[in-house]
């Protein structure tokens, strides 16, 4: 595929490439709800739960149904990640010099 080779070369350019994530994901639905299932390469797995809100939906309720579906697949709250997979990378990497 030729797009994303022009893309990346692109944003080699500017401002420079920090890290790269390399993963594998799988998408699961439930109703409104996306689950990303991810294994990024050098840090593991994750998953991601993406409730899709429409505009008269609010965002509490987006809260509330996530909070629920962690509970029924027996997700703790503290197994919350709240970096994105290039600041993990570079942490990594930089424990690692």
């Amino acid at each position: 595929m030729l797009f994303p080779r022009i893309l990346k070369r692109m944003l080699a350019l500017w401002p420079g490439i920090r890290a790269t994530a390399v993963k594998t994901r799988k998408v699961y639905l439930k109703g409104n709800t996306r689950i990303h299932l991810d294994h990024v390469v050098g840090l593991g797995n994750y998953m991601e739960l993406e409730i899709v809100l429409g505009p008269n939906d609010r965002h509490e309720d987006g809260i509330t149904q996530a909070k629920t579906i962690m509970e029924e697949l027996g997700i703790p709250r503290n197994a919350l990640e709240s970096q994105a997979y290039v600041n993990l990378l570079e942490k990594r990497d930089s424990l690692h010099k």
